[in-house]
């Protein structure tokens, strides 16, 4: 939005968010939006000031493809550009590439394929990228098979490539939740085994429930937040509070009687792998030489 010289008086008094130089939104407007929907806005913004639309890549790309990240999104908005373009300006970040691939439309953007989104942002956070290649892969986004195209596409000598080969390698339609694959990244880099993805447990008295990680040898579960469980809605009575904590009592008693243990961890331990290993070790898991990947995935990494 370009505004008038009064709008631009009352900016001032916090009517308006700057973006970039001449272009505002209104701060009522912009508080109601996530970190997501503020990062298209900018999109949207660096967009249409252009007579040809520049290629979205990386992270804003990932935000127009719905796909998560892990971490904050940013304010500026990446672009890729061919090798030799001018640098950088304010609110843009360009990325160089030897051959620019041919862009998508969505809604308005012109972005990377989801596939190579994926693979750009696990050039620079691998953690976001598996992040985003999970949910990517399960809700049919993309396939294993076209992310590690373009990971192997990736030049020799080419920043991060190592990082987008391991997400290629590592990402599993099962994982459900963006802590789910950051933990399951730490499992792979800390040398712990790998575990098997929402394994349902039952017991006599039948279904108990699924959980998000199991060991199977060492009969032992994990489960990422676990505190989300204990949430209670916010209108919630006090007998539907106390319901809510004494059923999920109830379920983690059955899994303790089926299993050797329950380790549970939140964001504070999946962002800082030494608190992830501890946890770990302390329900009694060893890192291990056995391989992850079958030998045909091998040859990514």
């Amino acid at each position: 939005m370009v505004l008038s010289t009064a709008q631009r008086r009352r900016a001032g008094g916090g009517d308006y968010v700057r973006l970039r130089r001449d272009a505002y939104v209104r701060a009522d407007a912009w508080t109601e939006l996530d970190a997501r929907s503020r990062h298209l806005v900018r999109a949207h913004e660096v967009t249409a000031r252009r007579d040809e639309p520049p290629l979205l890549c990386g992270p804003s790309a990932a935000a127009v493809w719905g796909l998560p990240i892990i971490g904050a999104w940013s304010d500026d908005v990446e672009v890729l550009v061919p090798d030799g373009a001018p640098g950088s300006r304010p609110g843009i970040r360009r990325r160089r590439t030897t051959v620019l691939p041919q862009g998508e439309l969505r809604s308005g953007l012109l972005v990377t394929s989801a596939a190579r989104t994926v693979i750009d942002v696990a050039r620079t956070s691998p953690e976001s990228g598996l992040a985003a290649a999970d949910h990517a892969v399960r809700i049919g986004l993309v396939t294993q098979e076209e992310l590690r195209a373009e990971a192997l596409a990736v030049p020799p000598r080419a920043g991060g490539r190592q990082g987008a080969q391991a997400v290629a390698a590592l990402a599993d339609p099962l994982a459900e939740s963006t802590g789910e694959s950051l933990s399951r990244f730490g499992f792979w880099q800390l040398g712990f085994p790998r575990p098997r993805l929402q394994v349902e447990f039952h017991d006599a008295a039948g279904f108990i429930g699924r959980t998000d990680a199991f060991w199977e040898a060492a009969r032992l579960i994990g489960e990422f937040d676990g505190r989300v469980k204990y949430r209670v809605p916010p209108n919630a009575t006090p007998d539907q509070a106390s319901k809510v904590l004494w059923d999920e009592k109830r379920r983690e008693d059955r899994l303790r009687r089926v299993v050797a243990g329950v380790a549970r961890w939140t964001w504070r331990e999946a962002l800082h792998r030494e608190r992830l290993r501890a946890v770990l070790i302390g329900h009694g898991l060893r890192p291990s030489d056995q391989p992850w990947f079958d030998p045909v995935t091998l040859e990514l990494l």
